[in-house]
């Protein structure tokens, strides 16, 4: 897991990702969703916490679980292959190559939301940008609510 805007990474991660991709409501093209899903993840000691708003820096190997969801708009040139096979390497690039012959770079942003659980005074803190005309993001930290305890996942519809 990296933060923005270094890409310094702060975590170890694992994840369950999939891709769903609909026709575009007017379209232009395809819209193109990956959900990250049952995520878990170990803090790298000593880098910065993506949660802070401050200098704050993991103190320990804190673990946790993540989820999240990521939107792309894909049109001009391409070719849509759906029987495309998921990529050894499920990154956007690898996956938009396999399924389209384009690149992340080739895309439109849409939105993304990341939320992130940790063991350390149950932590939660979310990642998340909405509006693709905003050129920030967001990063807050959540207050945990029993409804949200330690192992349970998001639903995401």
């Amino acid at each position: 897991m990296t933060d923005e805007p270094t890409q310094t990474p702060w975590a170890l991660d694992d994840e369950n990702r999939s891709y769903v991709v609909v026709p575009s409501q007017n379209g232009s093209g395809y819209t193109v969703t990956r959900y990250d899903l049952n995520g878990t993840f170990t803090a790298i000691v000593g880098r910065q916490h993506p949660g802070c708003k401050d200098d704050g820096t993991f103190e320990t190997a804190t673990t946790g679980t993540w989820s999240g969801v990521w939107t792309q708009q894909v049109t001009g040139a391409f070719d849509y292959n759906p029987d495309a096979a998921m990529p050894a390497d499920p990154s956007w690039d690898s996956f938009l190559n396999a399924a389209f012959g384009v690149s992340l770079a080739d895309t439109t942003f849409v939105s993304y939301e990341f939320d992130y659980y940790s063991d350390c005074n149950s932590d939660h803190w979310r990642d998340a940008q909405y509006d693709p005309n905003s050129p920030t993001a967001s990063s807050v930290r959540i207050a945990r609510s029993p409804a949200f305890a330690q192992g349970s996942s998001l639903h995401l519809i």
